[in-house]
C-alpha cells in the first residue's frame, strides 16, 4: 500500500518512510519506466521503488502542489505511460510528464466542485491512448480539448464536497472501460459506455487495481 510518505507490504509491516515533498494528496502503484512496478506520489511529481529510492521527481518547482496524479499513456506518439499531475494545488492546471521527467503538453481542466476528481480513462479502442474524466467532461491530453458528459445533472447541493467521483470499469465486456458516476449526496448512479448503450453486452464483472485503489473512493 502506497501511503505517500510510506510504503506498506502486504502484511502491514512498513517497507519504507520518508517526507519526500509537501501535498502528497494522491498516490498510486502502477507500471512506469520499463514496465517497472512503482509507486508514485503527487507531491513533487514523485516515482520510487520498492525500496524507497527516488526513481523519478519533477521537483517543487514543477509541482508546488501535486493535488493529484493519474498514470496512463495519454499520448499516441508515445508508447510509454505518462502522468498527468494536477500541479497547483485545488485549481485546473495540469502537466503531461513522461518516464524521463520531461514535461510534453500544458493545458487546463474545466472547474470542478473542489477541482478534484479527474481519472484515467480507457474509453477508445484497446491500444489507444487513455483520456481525462473531470468534472462531468471527457478530456484529451493529447489536445487539450474536452466534451461534456450527455444528460447529467449539476450535482446537488452544488459546493465543495459535492461532486462526481469517478469509477472507471469495463461493466459491459467490450474491453473498453465505462464510466461509472456517483455524487456521495445522491442516490442516483450514472454510467457512460463508448460502446452502444441500447444493446450492452454485460459480462460478470471483477474489480481490479483501477477499481480498488484508496484514491478512485475518496
Amino acid at each position: 500500500m502506497n501511503g505517500g510518505y510510506f510504503l506498506l507490504d502486504h502484511d502491514g509491516s512498513v517497507l519504507w518512510e520518508r517526507d519526500w515533498a509537501p501535498n502528497m494528496d494522491s498516490v498510486s502503484i502502477t507500471k512506469w519506466d520499463d514496465g517497472n512496478i512503482r509507486a508514485i506520489g503527487s507531491g513533487g511529481g514523485h516515482v520510487f521503488d520498492e525500496a524507497g529510492n527516488v526513481v523519478l521527481t519533477l521537483g517543487e518547482d514543477l509541482v508546488p502542489h501535486g493535488q493529484e496524479v493519474r498514470v496512463a499513456r495519454f499520448l499516441d506518439d508515445d508508447p510509454s505511460p505518462q502522468m498527468a499531475v494536477r500541479w497547483n494545488g485545488h485549481h485546473t492546471d495540469i502537466l503531461v510528464a513522461d518516464t524521463s521527467g520531461t514535461v510534453l503538453n500544458r493545458f487546463n481542466l474545466n472547474e470542478s466542485p473542489n477541482n478534484t476528481g479527474m481519472e484515467a480513462v480507457h474509453w477508445l479502442e484497446p491500444g489507444e491512448r487513455a483520456l481525462l474524466y473531470n468534472g462531468g467532461m471527457l478530456w484529451d491530453a493529447e489536445t487539450g480539448e474536452g466534451v461534456n458528459l450527455p444528460d447529467l445533472p449539476d450535482p446537488d447541493p452544488v459546493g465543495r464536497m459535492a461532486w462526481y467521483h469517478c469509477i472507471p470499469a469495463n461493466v459491459c465486456g467490450n474491453d473498453l472501460e465505462e464510466i461509472v458516476l456517483y455524487n456521495p449526496w445522491d442516490p442516483a448512479i450514472y454510467v457512460y459506455t463508448p460502446g452502444d448503450a441500447n444493446d450492452p453486452v454485460v459480462d460478470p464483472y471483477r474489480a481490479g487495481p483501477r477499481q480498488y485503489n484508496v484514491r478512485l473512493m475518496d
